[in-house]
């Protein structure tokens, strides 16, 4: 066996006591520290105990403990302070990117979103020379330079700057934290707005199957289940106008989670990727048991049709022995993945002679079925799982109605003013 391997064995039986193994180490490095320390430990004749420290300023300052054991820790604290110090006027940006990612690593689940950082420190800091930049000689200025070129280069949406920028705000912050800098300057760092590309604006039937596109692509799916019964794949997807849930969440469903006329999401399947071996491999899909935010497990109404379409698909996967756990949305290999269910829309779409869209369109066509319903948005958003009105308003409420439709409701509109003068 490797030494890692062993050292693991080892931890995981209880072989080592950490402990003691945690003591070992302290103390060891406290007697590194000691004998570094060159000038004399004393006791003075009032009992507290004296050394001294070298100063870039005076030369040499005077410190006192109450005990012996007191003026030790002082030194052990002087020095490792004073190689943090150190550390920070050497380390590059490069080399605390490095560091800082383990430490991200470790405050996250996402292997998803450790790798889109790693890809935007490959795209915009890798080659830069602000990357062989010591972070003791980054100034507000250098920055402030640095970010408005990129902005200018990548032709960046706000969205765009707020993600590549995630690494200097948080790297930085994790310097502070570690004592290699006392501030974080990147704060003092500020972007007008107006710097940033705005996004193309798109109309709404880009976003939502409008009224005329429902039906079809519904009709398309009650067709193909009808021909093919043992692909439940169709029904999966009249679910999700029925439920208005993430594609994650809808594939991660179980029967468990049915409770009368509700039904509850507290899961949802992710992508991963191997991290660790830098190279960021694709290694499959997996269901975890929590959803994209706090807000985000919660009780979703099954309308009549959705309890059709649940007993529908109950039904065929018993008929058909799909089984997988309890999972609800299943194929012959088990659970169906998020993937095979959009791909197979984008395809429903193509045939059925509509515009191709996402299961990310079908979100926001419930949403904005329910705001046309006049449902209370507080009752939209629980639905949904949303935090705020304004990603609810801003995000996902789009006019559903034809262009003939707009057109013959302004004109109504208009028609009814002028019939009341």
């Amino acid at each position: 066996m490797k030494k890692e391997e062993l050292l693991k064995y080892a931890l995981d039986n209880g072989l080592i006591d950490t402990s003691s193994l945690e003591n070992s180490i302290k103390k060891q490095r406290k007697e590194k520290f000691l004998a570094m320390h060159k000038y004399a430990i004393w006791q003075g004749k009032n009992g507290k105990w004296y050394t001294t420290f070298p100063d870039e300023i005076k030369g040499r300052v005077l410190k006192k403990r109450t005990t012996r054991e007191s003026i030790e820790d002082a030194i052990v604290e002087f020095y490792e302070t004073d190689k943090s110090k150190s550390k920070a006027n050497n380390i590059t940006l490069s080399l605390l990117y490095d560091e800082w990612i383990k430490y991200k690593t470790l405050h996250t689940n996402s292997t998803a979103s450790i790798r889109r950082i790693n890809s935007d420190w490959n795209t915009f800091y890798k080659n830069d020379s602000i990357s062989s930049t010591k972070i003791s000689k980054l100034t507000k200025i250098m920055l402030d330079e640095w970010v408005h070129l990129k902005i200018k280069e990548y032709e960046m949406t706000k969205k765009k700057y707020y993600n590549a920028t995630i690494i200097l705000r948080q790297a930085l912050d994790y310097a502070v934290e570690r004592g290699y800098l006392k501030h974080n300057v990147f704060k003092e760092v500020h972007v007008d707005r107006k710097m940033f590309r705005g996004k193309k604006a798109k109309h709404s039937k880009e976003h939502v199957f409008l009224t005329d596109e429902e039906p079809i692509i519904k009709q398309y799916c009650y067709d193909r289940s009808e021909m093919n019964p043992s692909n439940t794949t169709p029904l999966a997807i009249l679910l999700m106008f029925e439920l208005g849930c993430r594609i994650g969440e809808l594939v991660a469903l179980s029967e468990s989670d049915i409770n009368g006329n509700y039904i509850h999401i507290c899961k949802q399947e992710i992508t991963v990727y191997n991290i660790e071996s830098g190279r960021y491999e694709y290694q499959g899909k997996k269901v975890v048991p929590y959803t994209k935010s706090e807000c985000g497990n919660r009780d979703v109404y099954l309308s009549s049709t959705a309890r059709t379409l649940i007993a529908k698909i109950l039904e065929l996967n018993q008929k058909y022995g799909y089984q997988e756990d309890d999972f609800l949305i299943l194929n012959r290999n088990g659970r169906t993945n998020g993937g095979t269910v959009n791909k197979r829309l984008t395809d429903y779409c193509e045939k059925a002679g509509i515009d191709k869209k996402s299961s990310h369109k079908i979100r926001k066509t419930y949403v904005s079925k329910l705001i046309d319903a006049n449902v209370n948005i507080t009752t939209v958003m629980q639905q949904v799982g949303h935090a705020s009105e304004k990603t609810t308003y801003e995000s996902y409420c789009y006019d559903r109605n034809t262009r003939q439709e707009v057109e013959n409701k302004i004109e109504k509109a208009l028609s009814d003013k002028m019939n009341k003068r």
